[in-house]
């Protein structure tokens, strides 16, 4: 298991200690019965410092309960008293419970020691004290100031007992854990002194129970972050065996702060090379970094500028564009449909006509059943062919013209899978001419990231020639994640949507290591008023969502703390929030990762 310390200031005091923790057992054995009682004793107090280090939020884990138990943390936080009946061997009772550092000095493990029991006692009770990921507590570990870590008391009874060892008559066993914290160190090595590690230290998995997830399957992304469905740092479930897990904020945390070239950022999630992914938040205030609204980002743009829609339009870079266009199809008594083409010669030809000869408004359906081209004639070959791909209205329709030869498929390929990325988007000229004006210095600091503009295909809907025109939606494979099955991926599944500087990691067609975050971060971090995304104010994703009838429309963060795709990208001008991702390793230099004391990244 990688070394989970927790990251710490540099402190010039001088090396106090404290006895905090002492946990006595005396546990009464009978017949298939034990009774134990578990006595957590402290003593606080330093002259002429903070020093407060104390117990906080004890909880049950769902599932250990027992029969019989309880626990009493006194009023001054110091004790904790567990009272515990357990009725059968294999019984097992688990217990969280934070211990606080709410002083002004950095404290850390001075060691930890588990004393009592005969060899032959140990067969019967396992007592163990780790962090509540079940890290071992490791001497030098830091708790630092105004901090918490969260431990795990766990006591079972017989899990290696054949029911012939099962004991037959009482016996009473005391079992004691001295957990001993002292102030930090001055001369302790500041080499775990970095984000990845501070956010690693407390990190739980997504998919199963935590201490603010009480599903036993983890994190419901349909549903917004709480108390009991996320809230704090989370691994992202499939990367916890990567050589860099992913880490992830989520909810309403007042702890990712951070201020890195002179301006204020928030900490979304880790990268697969253990880089640390930054959104904008404006710029400090007398230090203090607590923008909302339009203070938290640069200015209002579109995505695209274009005045007629093009599925291309949703390309954070895009090749070819190929326009929409509607009519109003009056007067259209008994024109032609085809469910394919031919070409040849400058000539498309229909394939397998019908005609509606009462016109538009009651033949429609005859196109909705797979008659998607048409001449916008009664004649059945013409130079350019219209590929209807929206035919739900009874007075127009949508339709992609198509010349010199072009398919359907082909044209929809130059969109999308198969685009060669020529053309920068208005928003990437946007954000590179700011970052040139503000970042260059400190590209060396910063990881050469993919942004992920994903624009994979997962429903053609009407963009399907074989398939009924009435659902024009042409939708991509982010709306699957966030309207369907409701699971962000930090994957990119498209070579040519991995947007970077170097060919090293992605399409190498960036100018400097600058992007957007996505709606899949977005949805991990969560919607609602209450996650630390929320502004008040909308601002883009990089993450398209489907084109429907004459626009694209790319996720965005609403001002109602939406992740909605309403607007259009040609149409629709809202906030900026750049985002970078800084090296593995960067040491913190300061702060705590609050508003008011960020982390200092030099």
């Amino acid at each position: 298991m990688k070394n989970r310390r927790k990251k710490f200031r540099r402190r010039k005091r001088s090396l106090y200690s404290a006895l905090i923790v002492l946990l006595f057992v005396s546990i009464g054995l009978g017949y298939s019965i034990i009774n134990s009682s578990v006595m957590l004793n402290g003593r606080l107090g330093v002259a002429k410092t903070t020093w407060s280090v104390y117990f906080d939020n004890p909880r049950v884990i769902e599932g250990s309960e027992l029969q019989t138990s309880s626990y009493v943390l006194n009023s001054d936080k110091t004790n904790i008293t567990l009272n515990l009946k357990f009725l059968n061997p294999g019984e097992e009772y688990k217990l969280y419970v934070e211990v606080v550092n709410d002083g002004t000095i950095d404290a850390m493990v001075g060691n930890l020691n588990i004393s009592g029991l005969t060899t032959e006692q140990q067969k019967l009770i396992d007592y163990e004290v780790t962090y509540s990921d079940g890290t071992p507590i490791l001497q030098n570990d830091i708790l630092e100031s105004k901090t918490r870590d969260e431990l795990l008391i766990t006591v079972s009874y017989g899990l290696r007992l054949s029911y012939k060892e099962y004991p037959l008559n009482d016996s009473n066993m005391n079992v004691y854990v001295n957990l001993n914290y002292i102030q930090n160190k001055k001369n302790i090595s500041l080499k775990h002194n970095d984000l990845y590690t501070v956010m690693q230290r407390k990190a739980s998995l997504d998919s199963t129970s935590s201490k603010y997830v009480t599903s036993s399957t983890g994190i419901n992304f349909l549903q917004n972050s709480s108390k009991t469905n996320g809230e704090g740092v989370y691994t992202r479930s499939g990367t916890q065996n990567s050589t860099y897990p992913i880490y992830y904020y989520r909810g309403n945390v007042k702890d990712n702060n951070v201020k890195f070239a002179n301006l204020c950022w928030k900490i979304v999630r880790t990268t697969d090379r253990g880089g640390i992914k930054l959104i904008y938040n404006g710029t400090p205030n007398n230090g203090i970094c607590d923008n909302t609204g339009e203070n938290s980002q640069l200015d209002k743009v579109a995505f695209n500028t274009y005045t007629k829609g093009s599925i291309a339009d949703v390309g954070y870079k895009y090749g070819a564009r190929y326009e929409v266009d509607n009519n109003a199809m009056v007067g259209s008594l008994s024109w032609a449909y085809g469910n394919d083409v031919t070409y040849s010669n400058g000539t498309y030809t229909l394939v397998n006509t019908i005609t509606t000869p009462l016109g538009w408004n009651s033949g429609h359906n005859s196109v909705d059943n797979g008659h998607h081209y048409t001449c916008l004639s009664t004649k059945t070959s013409c130079s350019t062919v219209y590929y209807i791909y929206y035919a739900g209205l009874t007075t127009a329709a949508y339709f992609l013209p198509l010349s010199n030869g072009k398919l359907l498929d082909g044209v929809l390929g130059e969109m999308t899978y198969n685009t060669t990325n020529a053309n920068n988007s208005n928003i990437k000229q946007y954000i590179e001419n700011w970052y040139r004006n503000n970042l260059t210095s400190y590209t060396s600091k910063l990881e050469d990231t993919v942004w992920c503009n994903d624009r994979s295909i997962y429903d053609y809907n009407g963009w399907n020639k074989d398939a009924k025109s009435n659902y024009d939606s042409f939708k991509f494979g982010a709306a699957n994640r966030l309207e369907v099955i409701y699971s962000p991926s930090t994957t990119c599944p498209n070579a040519k949507d991995k947007f970077t500087v170097s060919t090293s990691y992605g399409n190498g067609l960036l100018t400097y290591p600058v992007g957007l975050i996505t709606a899949d971060e977005a949805m991990m971090a969560s919607a609602g008023t209450d996650s630390y995304l929320y502004t008040g104010t909308p601002y883009w994703t990089m993450s398209p969502s489907y084109f429907a009838q004459d626009g694209g429309h790319n996720y965005f963060f609403d001002g109602l703390g939406i992740i909605s795709a309403l607007r259009t990208v040609n149409s629709t001008v809202v906030g900026v929030r750049p985002s970078i991702t800084l090296k593995y390793g960067l040491e913190i230099v300061d702060g705590s990762g609050s508003a008011d004391d960020p982390y200092i990244i030099n």
